[in-house]
């Protein structure tokens, strides 16, 4: 995370004992990472044990605020009181600017004593979404686009995200990693290794997205269909498809090179669907119906 708006990663890592440490990056932009001065105790934050830090501007004001996640599973909220390029943080969770129970976030379940909050927090278009790792394992996911520090948030639990469960003490975080327009993401247990998922997050920032409709690139035909569903492209090779139902949700990945697909999707319910295709040219996305 950009934390002094130089246009460079920085670096700020929790650790057991719920302090933070914070290493700037003194390289140049899309450079390697060299390091600064190492400052421990970050504004002297201490959040009990287990810290798991994460940013976003939640108020809106251009400065990064931080949340941080504990072993007690609820999320702390900090706002920075100072500007993108220099923050301050007081480390008072009584502080009026701060919020002990962030959005009444409590990732402790089957009367756990712990919950072992981990939150990362990713932008999916134009919607700002958390997600929240736990000591069960199970990951809490909120849309925290137009939310204020001290409201309620309630958890979209019918997302097929939320279903995963790989370990204990799941730890996520989301990038496009292959460049192709949806953010993947990996995620960490108490096993010691991670997990690779692809997601139908779309990240909007590594591929272009085509102008209108992609009609002069890309055929979906035909359009309703019962059976057989036909994509081709007349000007450039297709390195990928999705198809994708309206609840977000990836039925179907394909990755190749090719200007002609088949599809079966007689074994698909009647509804909208969506063809996600990346070509030479960038990401064009066209709507079909099944009979």
């Amino acid at each position: 995370m950009d934390i002094d708006n130089d246009k460079d990663l920085d670096l700020v890592i929790g650790n057991k004992f719920g302090k933070l440490i914070y290493i700037e990056n003194i390289g140049i932009e899309n450079g390697a990472f060299e390091q600064g001065e190492i400052q421990y105790p970050w504004f002297d934050i201490d959040v009990g044990f287990s810290s798991a830090p994460a940013f976003v501007d939640i108020d809106a004001d251009g400065a990064l605020d931080m949340i941080i996640g504990e072993e007690r599973g609820t999320i702390n909220f900090f706002k920075n009181l100072g500007t993108a390029q220099t923050p301050i943080f007081i480390a008072d969770l009584e502080s009026p600017e701060n919020h002990e129970e962030f959005g009444g976030i409590d990732a402790r379940q089957n009367n756990a004593v712990f919950g072992m909050s981990a939150p990362t927090i990713f932008q999916s278009e134009d919607t700002t979404l958390l997600l929240v790792g736990t000591s069960f394992g199970n990951l809490l996911l909120y849309d925290i686009s137009n939310v204020l520090p001290d409201d309620i948030f309630q958890p979209i639990t019918d997302h097929p995200i939320a279903k995963i469960r790989d370990g204990s003490r799941s730890k996520p975080v989301l990038g496009d990693l292959d460049g192709d327009g949806f953010l993947d993401m990996v995620l960490g247990t108490s096993r010691g290794g991670i997990n690779l998922y692809r997601t139908p997050f779309m990240s909007g920032q590594m591929v272009p997205t085509l102008e209108s409709d992609g009609s002069d690139l890309i055929h979906v035909f035909p359009n309703p269909v019962q059976h057989q569903l036909f994509i081709r492209s007349i000007s450039s090779s297709i390195k990928q498809v999705k198809l994708i139902n309206t609840t977000g949700t990836i039925i179907y990945a394909w990755r190749g090179q090719t200007r002609d697909l088949e599809l079966t999707v007689d074994h698909l319910p009647p509804g909208l669907y969506y063809a996600a295709m990346v070509t030479d040219q960038g990401l064009v996305i066209k709507s079909w119906i099944k009979m």
